[in-house]
């Protein structure tokens, strides 16, 4: 059963959409996509389990992200197009398990079990490997609004919303050191009103260099994903 209430203002393309209603091949806009977040209402669920959800646009590395955090290939990527389109999880630390999937922003609707696995999730954490688009900041605006009125009824039971910036591999050998700064103090400075610069993380889930794969540079969102496991 869906377990979020449907709200009047939300468009009826969205609604069919989520029910199956409309052709899996009919363009999807961004806009639409962004609106499919409001679907989520977290007053109305359960708790949160213990749950770890990646988001993010299709590129960004989710999926190359959850194998870095495993510390070995599980999930199946595709630099060029993502490889993946149903949600899939694996079993993570402290009984935690770790969520995949589809990318946000390619011309497909979010599905029922993607908006469901956000909201069981205790910790969402959104992929990117650029500064945010302008849906992109809405998705997280949408997240982080749910999860603070969450948060401020339920003083026991927290749900958190990290971004790891991915990619800093790319970065450093096409950018200069003042520009990369550049680019990390811009989106900082994006999503500060959401995420606080403490719950950001910088790395490369699958560094490449030279021809060759070199080790992931994680560290960073291991940290911090730890900093919240209950």
């Amino acid at each position: 059963m869906i377990e979020w209430i449907i709200a009047a203002s939300v468009s009826y393309v969205v609604y069919r959409a989520l029910r199956g209603e409309t052709k899996t091949n009919s363009p999807i806009n961004n806009e639409t996509v962004t609106e499919s977040f409001k679907f989520i209402n977290l007053q109305y669920v359960n708790p949160p389990q213990n749950k770890i959800v990646l988001l993010g646009k299709t590129g960004a590395g989710k999926s190359s992200t959850c194998n870095a955090l495993l510390g070995k290939n599980v999930f199946q990527t595709n630099v060029l197009h993502g490889a993946t389109d149903v949600v899939f999880s694996v079993k993570y630390k402290n009984t935690y398990e770790l969520y995949d999937t589809p990318g946000l922003l390619d011309g497909k609707i979010l599905t029922e079990s993607v908006l469901n696995t956000i909201q069981q999730s205790r910790i969402v954490v959104y992929v990117t490997d650029r500064q945010l688009y302008r849906p992109e900041l809405a998705i997280v605006k949408a997240l982080s609004s749910k999860q603070k009125a969450w948060n401020a009824k339920h003083s026991n039971s927290s749900r958190h919303l990290l971004l790891y910036v991915n990619q800093k591999d790319v970065w450093e050998q096409t950018m200069a050191k003042s520009e990369i700064e550049s680019h990390s103090t811009a989106i900082l400075k994006q999503v500060s009103e959401w995420i606080d610069p403490k719950d950001v993380a910088f790395g490369a889930s699958a560094p490449y260099k030279k021809g060759k794969v070199l080790q992931p540079e994680i560290e960073a969102l291991e940290k911090l994903i730890t900093k919240y496991l209950v």
